[in-house]
Formats: structure tokens, sequence, C-alpha cells
């Protein structure tokens, strides 16, 4: 059994560059991803004044047809009082 655990950053590092690795390495059996944003809500990360891909998930979930996904979101981020 391949697995992988990979930290995205929430998408800091380059979309294209989490894409293109996830993509050559199709023959893992399993990817464990943090750091993994799913929302259309973008008021708390605009007020965190980042640039994350807030639909990564769907966005990896594309480039891996046939994988199983299981996404647990964290609690929400209290701004400018950590997690």
């Amino acid at each position: 059994m391949k697995i992988i655990t990979f930290n995205t950053w929430g998408g800091r590092a380059g979309l294209a560059g989490i894409k293109s690795f996830i993509e050559k390495h199709q023959n893992v059996d399993v990817f464990c991803l943090q750091e993994i944003w799913q929302t259309i809500d973008t008021s708390l990360i605009e007020a965190m004044d980042v640039r994350l891909v807030t639909n990564l998930l769907e966005e990896i979930a594309a480039s891996l047809p046939g994988f199983n996904f299981y996404f647990r979101p964290h609690r929400p981020l209290r701004v400018g009082r950590g997690f």
C-alpha cells in the first residue's frame, strides 16, 4: 500500500503545482491531505488576509477520478484569537 501525506498550505503553494503533484502520483492508494479548504463563505479568509483556494477539495477531487474522499472540517477559526 502506498500512502502520501501532503500539507497543501490551503493552496498557497499554488494550485497548479498541487494538481501536478497529485496527477504524477496516481498510483498511490491513499492521500492524506492537510489544510484543505472547501467553503463558499470567503469572509473569514478575507479577514485573515491570506490567499487560500476556497474550493481546494473540489479541485483535487477532479484530479483523482475513482478515489473516495473523506473530509472532516475543523472548527471555525476566530480571527485574532488563534485556533
